[in-house]
């Protein structure tokens, strides 16, 4: 039987080195860009940090990755895990439980929208490979399915719209974004995990 590959688009970093890239930019949070990016290069050199990173660095490249990883992880550390420290992040879709304030809920789409993006994200995944061999791989990225599905359901995304809910059209659809991802990230998870 052959295999199935999505193509990656979503390269995450392994815990560990995801909790030294933490580390460094909690320790040079407040640093200047200057003092940052020399703190960076001196950091990245350092005989017990070089390894990981090393590995790492190859980690994500056999995954795919062709651009510059270091750079990737240095730009994560600078305008990502560094203004992450001290906030709580708050999603527009997600709200305070009025009931009790240290629970939030998350607004869930209708079952029938959340079966037609999956629908949509299989349709999309089949239409799209090409077969190598063993492996059938699909080259279609998360931002152009979910482009396609905009398209191909405006009637859906009106009612939406439409329905008595406190969202703005532009948290919505960004609200709707973010589920359509997810859960194509989702299905790519289970469709490459070995049985």
């Amino acid at each position: 039987m052959a295999k199935i590959v999505l193509q990656t688009s979503r390269f995450l970093f392994s815990k560990d080195i995801t909790e030294l890239l933490l580390e460094f930019s909690k320790i040079h949070q407040y640093d200047e860009r200057k003092d940052y990016k020399e703190a960076w290069t001196e950091w990245i050199k350092d005989p017990d940090i070089k390894p990981e990173l090393d590995a790492e660095v190859e980690r994500i490249q056999d995954q795919g990755f062709e651009g510059d990883v270091l750079d990737k992880m240095f730009k994560s550390v600078r305008y990502y895990y560094r203004k992450k420290h001290g906030k709580t992040t708050n999603d527009d879709c997600l709200d305070i439980d009025e009931h009790n304030p240290g629970l939030r809920t998350y607004d869930a789409f209708p079952n029938h929208v959340l079966e037609k993006i999956d629908a949509h994200i299989k349709t999309q995944i089949k239409t799209n490979i090409y077969i190598n061999n063993t492996v059938i791989t699909s080259t279609i990225k998360p931002a152009t399915c979910f482009e396609n599905f905009c398209i191909e359901n405006k009637q859906l995304i009106v009612e939406l719209i439409d329905a008595p809910t406190k969202d703005s059209v532009k948290q919505l659809i960004a609200k709707l974004k973010k589920s359509y991802k997810n859960r194509y990230y989702n299905l790519k998870v289970s469709i490459e995990k070995p049985n």
